[in-house]
């Protein structure tokens, strides 16, 4: 992979790992009363949107519409006269707060029992995607798990070899990496630098090809594998006493599906020579590649990458959180 193959491809893959969905915000406030201030902000990045939002027709309206609200107050953020975001608020009845969410595959429960109250998210096995969305997705999670797997095993044969010629890893690391004036390999050691490269030219054409889907991927496995309509924020009138799926902050987070791939570096080979060509500002050198611990594993095969990649976008699978008024 040249130079200037290499740049480009850096420059696309920043590019597309920074194209993140819009997601709504949802903010569920609990008083120490029997209500719920439920808030939903939502962007409005096109006329469609819009339009939907001032009819009232866009999810959170027509959500809202279905309950009986105690307040209720609409706002619209103009920029210029155009609406960019709309802010839905309404006070409502405990018992109503399932209603928010009848329309996706999520149960919600919250009860107070002797000071003490429970709200729990139960997903459901449905899904927010069509059939259509989830058969495409499934398709490139395929192809890409495959394409990735042939990568891994050409990695991993060049790793052997360097662990068994470690003499020869950084005259290896040089052709790999396309430094300048690049050393001349035996004979018997060029098809394991010769196939990684191949391996790794077609992924970078694969991510220049599809690099215009990167945010449709993104949302679809938002769609497919998150059953919460947003990121939602959950404030409560009195400190955690306990709380399961949630992180530092009482918030549900949308998945992220680059920031799932991303977690999944290092799991089968490490370090990755294309990664690192792709991450780094700087290009790594022969020379320190050649002085890092390699690890690799043999016979990975793209149903375990799109395993892993399918565990880390499914958990956790319920959040709950209990506290005292």
């Amino acid at each position: 992979m040249g130079k200037r193959i290499a740049l480009a491809a850096a420059l696309l893959f920043a590019a597309a790992c920074e194209r993140r969905v819009a997601h709504d915000e949802l903010t569920l406030d609990f008083g120490k009363d029997d209500s719920v201030i439920v808030t939903a902000v939502s962007p409005l990045e096109n006329d469609a949107a819009r339009d939907a939002a001032l009819a009232g027709t866009d999810p959170w309206g027509v959500r809202f519409a279905r309950l009986n609200a105690e307040e209720e107050r609409v706002t619209f953020e103009k920029r210029f006269g155009i609406a960019q975001r709309v802010t839905r608020s309404m006070r409502i009845a405990r018992p109503d707060l399932q209603q928010v969410f009848s329309d996706v595959s999520l149960t919600v429960t919250v009860q107070r029992i002797d000071g003490v109250n429970e709200l729990r998210f139960y997903p459901g096995s449905g899904t927010r995607a069509s059939r259509e969305q989830q058969e495409h997705f499934a398709k490139a999670l395929e192809a890409w798990s495959k394409q990735l797997a042939g990568y891994y095993a050409a990695v991993h044969r060049l790793y052997t070899y360097m662990d068994a010629n470690p003499d020869r890893a950084r005259d290896l690391w040089a052709v790999v990496l396309s430094e300048e004036n690049p050393p001349v390999l035996f004979e018997e050691e060029e098809p394991y630098a010769d196939e990684v490269l191949r391996r790794m030219d077609e992924l970078v054409a694969r991510m220049e090809a599809e690099e215009p889907l990167a945010l449709q991927y993104a949302r679809e496995a938002d769609l497919i594998y998150n059953p919460f309509p947003a990121r939602i924020h959950i404030e409560t009138s009195g400190d955690a006493l306990s709380r399961e799926g949630f992180g530092e902050k009482l918030v549900i987070e949308p998945i992220d599906l680059f920031e799932s791939v991303k977690s999944l570096e290092g799991r089968w080979i490490s370090p990755d020579p294309l990664v690192a060509l792709l991450r780094n500002e700087k290009p790594p050198t022969a020379d320190a590649l050649s002085r890092l611990r390699r690890t690799s594993h043999f016979g990975v095969t793209g149903k375990d990458i799109a395993d892993a990649l399918t565990e880390r976008l499914t958990t956790p699978r319920s959040y709950a959180v209990r506290w005292r008024d």
